[in-house]
């Protein structure tokens, strides 16, 4: 019999296919003070895959963790299906073990986020800055949003109340 000491993890699977993450973010504001936040920016959760169609909801709410196991509807990959119900989603690569523990950090959906991706920056504390930094350092302007792409308002028309 084995244990597992703290600090320690079991070996990785041999699966072809890299560990993915994908950043989700929403407009939903279930808190009112959310609602100060850039529209469409009020909330993040990720979607980390294992394989093809293996997927792991990591989303950090208010009064819980949820981590649920899920899969993706036939014919469509998960971060499709959340962007065809008005989500905006992103790769945001593979998981980063640190050497190092992380700065402390206030416990919010951004705070969750950025630890899943090995992220230090602790200046980063709202989705919307989470997206940009994440757009920025990989290089993704093809995808999801360009980096300089003006953002759309809750009816679709251009958000002027915050820089792009």
């Amino acid at each position: 019999m084995s244990t597992v000491t703290p600090g320690t993890r079991p070996p990785a699977s041999r699966s072809p296919r890299r560990t993915e993450i994908h950043l989700v973010f929403s407009g939903r504001a279930d808190l009112a003070a959310l609602k100060l936040l850039r529209p469409g920016f009020r909330h993040c959760f990720a979607l980390v895959q294992h394989g093809d169609d293996r997927w792991t909801l990591v989303d950090p709410m208010a009064s819980t963790l949820a981590v649920e196991a899920l899969s993706a509807p036939d014919g469509i990959s998960l971060p499709d299906w959340y962007r065809t119900h008005g989500h905006r989603v992103i790769p945001a690569g593979g998981p980063v073990l640190a050497s190092r523990p992380a700065p402390i950090g206030i416990f919010s959906c951004v705070e969750v986020c950025k630890r899943l991706l090995g992220i230090r920056r602790i200046g980063l504390l709202t989705p919307y800055q989470l997206y940009r930094w994440v757009m920025e350092r990989h290089g993704q302007a093809g995808v999801g949003v360009g980096r300089h792409a003006p953002v759309d308002g809750p009816h679709g028309q251009r958000d002027r109340s915050w820089p792009a």
